[in-house]
């Protein structure tokens, strides 16, 4: 007997195992079923389910593999659009028993197999009944949206026609994009003329003058574009002698005449005598034939140019990879590296392709280049790179009246060792026997020592050492 079930039951989404659809014999279930109720009728073979007014069949093998006839409405064919895979099959008999005129087609969101076969119904005469058609060629006519996708279920596409000149344009547009970076190789280039025009190129057209020589990069005016800025030298006088394009600016013209801005000079001007070729892109390579310079850097037979944006107007739009630099050396420019000490003692700015080498001074928190003097009390001597720092003898001056009770005061801007003076340890010498001697010793402000005697003591008899205590 079986269980009976008075509510739904929820596998939470786990697989049914081995288990069996309802079999009935006859189409005789309990006369009407639910929705979605399905059960197996053993007698036709066929799997079928409740569609809310009849029991419709999904699935069926039928004798001999014909397919029954199945009416609109009837298991999944129904009218209007479906949502799965219809094949018609229009066909006519001929004397020799043949079909003709197959046509294959798939509705909106519809695909078709070559794998599939279409079984034809007993409205065949003859022998036909059961027939089967292979679909082995599936012509598609799809005329989707550009971003839609064709699923060809890994055959092979073939018999196709040579794109148009729009679809030439396009799928060139994709690869473009696609390879966007990619070097694409465009032939020599000879610095020495500018050949292919890479470059601005000008020439000095009026020397000018102004307050003295003048080295750097400056901006320019006048002219059919805007933006370009120079390179420029001028000698002593103020005569311009040297200028080579840095950025070439955009809207210039050959033969232009620019005016070169530099402050506090006059009548400089420059010849705009080519302009770079209008159809530089992104990755388009050169390879350098005859040295020369290339806007404002030397380039050497070898170098590599490579364009780093479209129509590139400027010095640092380019890439270059130069192939010819050996190490420098102590005689020849060259490939170096130029930095500080480790110390911090030397400072080596660089521009413009020249290291400055300056010896930092020395501070109270930084290591640096000194000079070693003796002063008043402290002997220096010096010898291969060593500097000997010794206590000198310090005269006294007598400041007292010349009898008992004599006074002398070493100040602190005389002894040097600050001006905290209880940290200055004081010992008396007499200079003709060698022997310390002892006398009264005040500490007072800012450094100041002071050292009593009872009686009068000659000029220079007496040595005070005196010695910080840190």
């Amino acid at each position: 007997m079986a269980i009976n079930f008075l509510n739904s039951i929820d596998l939470n989404q786990l697989e049914l195992i081995h288990a069996a659809i309802e079999n009935q014999a006859t189409d005789a279930l309990a006369g009407t079923g639910v929705d979605g109720q399905l059960y197996y009728n053993t007698t036709d073979d066929d799997l079928k389910v409740w569609t809310g007014s009849a029991w419709s069949t999904i699935v069926t093998t039928g004798s001999g593999d014909a397919v029954e006839s199945i009416t609109a409405g009837d298991g999944i064919f129904v009218t209007g659009t479906p949502s799965v895979p219809i094949v018609s099959v229009a066909y006519t008999e001929t004397a020799a028993g043949a079909l003709n005129n197959i046509i294959q087609k798939a509705p909106t969101g519809g695909t078709l197999s070559s794998t599939a076969e279409i079984l034809v119904n007993t409205s065949l005469t003859g022998t036909y009944n059961a027939a089967k058609v292979a679909l082995n060629t599936i012509p598609i006519n799809y005329s989707a949206a550009a971003t839609g996708n064709i699923d060809l279920g890994g055959f092979k596409a073939s018999n196709l026609a040579d794109p148009t000149g729009t679809q030439d344009a396009a799928t060139k547009a994709y690869v473009d994009a696609a390879t966007v970076g990619g070097l694409i190789y465009q032939g020599g280039y000879n610095a020495s003329t500018n050949t292919p025009n890479l470059d601005t190129a000008i020439s000095i057209s009026q020397l000018g003058s102004g307050s003295g020589s003048f080295i750097g990069t400056v901006g320019t005016s006048g002219g059919s574009g805007i933006n370009m800025t120079v390179y420029v030298e001028t000698n002593a006088a103020g005569a311009m002698i040297l200028a080579r394009v840095v950025n070439g600016g955009s809207g210039y013209a050959a033969g232009d005449t620019v005016q070169v801005l530099i402050s506090g000079h006059t009548g400089q001007g420059v010849t705009v005598n080519s302009v770079p070729v209008a159809n530089l892109e992104v990755g388009f390579t050169y390879t350098v034939t005859t040295g020369g310079y290339f806007y404002n850097e030397l380039v050497a037979p070898g170098d590599v140019l490579i364009a780093e944006v479209n129509v590139p107007t400027e010095q640092d739009a380019w890439t270059k990879v130069q192939n010819n630099i050996d190490l420098a050396s102590s005689f020849q420019v060259g490939i170096g590296n130029v930095v500080s000490g480790s110390s911090g003692t030397i400072d080596a700015p660089y521009s413009n392709g020249t290291a400055t080498l300056d010896v930092v001074d020395s501070t109270a928190n930084q290591k640096g280049a000194v000079i070693v003097a003796g002063g008043t009390g402290i002997g220096v001597t010096y010898s291969s790179g060593t500097a000997t720092v010794n206590l000198d003898k310090i005269s006294f001056t007598n400041t007292g009246p010349g009898t008992a009770g004599t006074t002398y005061s070493i100040a602190g801007s005389t002894h040097f060792l600050g001006n905290d003076s209880s940290i200055i340890m004081v010992q008396l010498v007499e200079v003709a026997t060698g022997e310390t001697v002892y006398a009264d010793v005040t500490r007072g402000a800012t450094g100041l020592i002071t050292i009593e005697f009872a009686s009068t003591q000659a000029a220079n008899s007496i040595r005070a050492l005196l010695q910080k205590i840190v």
